[in-house]
């Protein structure tokens, strides 16, 4: 008998073929600075590094991919010597039941209490772009909003793949929005509970798709007959407020990333967050977040 390891536990394929990639940036030769044969390289024409940080500011890249931020991390090192599990879980948890005090919150000592935590920005990101596949999908999800003019939340199914436009770049690409139970206002959605989760999770496993993220509405009507709508997530309001981050890194902590590259076999995620809410212009516009490891690991605790 072969048993036969759930989806949420096995690698997904793009990792397995970007593990596998060179990574190298290909720059053709410069005609004013390379002096030299069509066949021959100089530092003006080499291949860059996924992670190099010049190229990166040049495209308007802010954050490496995942697997440039792997490469970096290994980088230096020979094939002999290369580190094979670079990457740390942050762990914000009291470890239980330590045997020299009473149990927390009447005794705590530094053996059990977590280390201390510098918030830090990250320097990487484990999705870099999140794609639907037609503007269909994302039809049939606002119409609840457009009808009752209640926010509305929903999973979103689909795939990892390959993202071109970064170095080692990964996108999610969403075929389907599954809306599970949930009761909604005007001003806020909640969760009910899904009797039906693991059924959607089997369906999801046969078509070769899986949960990549989840959506969400923030939308409030400026002129109904125009179609427009009030610009509320702004650089200088907010773009997720606490509570959806929270929800965010719990999703995050819910969905892990499976790595070979980390010895607890998970570090971070790939679940994404979409927001759909107005922009500048007063148009429904759509984006995407991810919070850091460490406000997960904060979640988490």
């Amino acid at each position: 008998m072969v048993i036969e390891a759930s989806p949420l536990d096995k690698l997904d394929e793009v990792d397995m073929f970007l593990s596998n990639e060179d990574g190298k940036i290909i720059r053709n030769r410069d005609a004013r600075m390379c002096h030299h044969g069509e066949r021959q390289k100089c530092t003006h024409c080499l291949p860059l590094d996924p992670y190099d940080e010049d190229y990166l500011k040049e495209k308007d890249i802010k954050h490496m991919s995942f697997h440039a931020y792997v490469r970096k991390l290994t980088a230096g090192h020979g094939k002999g010597t290369q580190l094979k599990k670079p990457l740390e879980n942050i762990v914000c948890t009291l470890k239980a039941n330590c045997p020299g005090h009473k149990p927390y919150p009447k005794g705590i000592c530094t053996k059990c209490r977590p280390p201390s935590l510098t918030l830090n920005r990250q320097r990487f990101r484990h999705v870099d772009n999140i794609s639907i596949e037609n503007k269909e999908v994302v039809n049939r999800f606002l119409a609840f909003w457009r009808k009752s003019g209640n926010q509305r939340v929903g999973y979103l199914i689909g795939r990892y793949e390959p993202f071109p436009d970064v170095p080692l770049g990964i996108k999610a690409t969403v075929a389907a929005i599954y809306e599970p139970p949930q009761s909604s206002s005007s001003e806020s959605v909640k969760f009910e509970e899904d009797p039906n989760e693991k059924l959607v999770d089997e369906l999801c496993s046969y078509l070769k798709l899986r949960r990549v993220g989840w959506i969400f509405t923030d939308l409030w009507s400026a002129d109904s007959a125009k179609g427009t709508v009030h610009c509320t997530r702004h650089k200088d309001s907010f773009l997720l407020s606490a509570k959806e981050c929270i929800t965010a890194g719990c999703f995050q902590n819910k969905y892990p990333n499976v790595t070979t590259f980390c010895s607890d076999r998970y570090f971070g995620s790939k679940f994404t967050t979409l927001v759909a809410s107005g922009d500048q212009s007063e148009q429904i516009n759509f984006s995407g977040y991810q919070v850091s490891n460490q406000c997960a690991a904060m979640v988490e605790a």
